[in-house]
């Protein structure tokens, strides 16, 4: 059985001379070295990938035809969704705010209308108050709040496909 070992010189810019490590007893200079590379990697180039991406770059442009090919639809504002088309089952995930509802019982219409069935639905308080409230009659393009003081107004999110 032979046992292979090495020695890594590094520049030392303090000393202006070569440090000697032994990989086996300096572990961790060599894989502290390791993770400040790949930080560094990541922190200069992944804001470029980004900018590619959601710019009108031919790379943003592509992944949008992709993904419109794929059945993705999406609109991204205060009342909002997120179709991800047949590769996901049809799944859509839909949020909002309704303001300033003055019944104790509001009907909250959806952005979009589900196909089939619309699985589940949330409504939080919009202010400080951090008052519950009921969600009920879960509709393809429609669900009910029940507040327990008028005027509210909440954010809510659906999911259904």
């Amino acid at each position: 059985m032979s046992i292979l070992k090495s020695i890594l010189h590094r520049w030392n810019k303090e000393n202006k001379s070569y440090d000697t490590l032994h990989p086996e007893t300096e572990s961790a200079q060599i894989t502290d070295w390791h993770s400040g590379i790949i930080a560094s990697l990541a922190s200069k180039t992944l804001g470029t990938v980004v900018d590619a991406i959601t710019t009108d770059s031919v790379l943003g442009k592509l992944i949008k035809m992709l993904l419109n090919a794929s059945g993705v639809k999406y609109l991204i504002d205060t009342n909002g969704y997120v179709c991800f088309g047949e590769y996901f089952g049809g799944l859509i995930i839909q949020w909002g705010l309704s303001k300033e509802n003055s019944s104790s019982t509001a009907t909250i219409s959806l952005p979009l209308a589900y196909l089939h069935s619309q699985l589940f639905a949330s409504a939080i308080d919009w202010g400080a108050y951090g008052k519950a409230y009921g969600v009920n009659n879960l509709g393809k393009a429609s669900f009910n709040v029940v507040a327990p003081f008028t005027p509210f107004s909440v954010y809510y999110l659906s999911i259904g496909y």
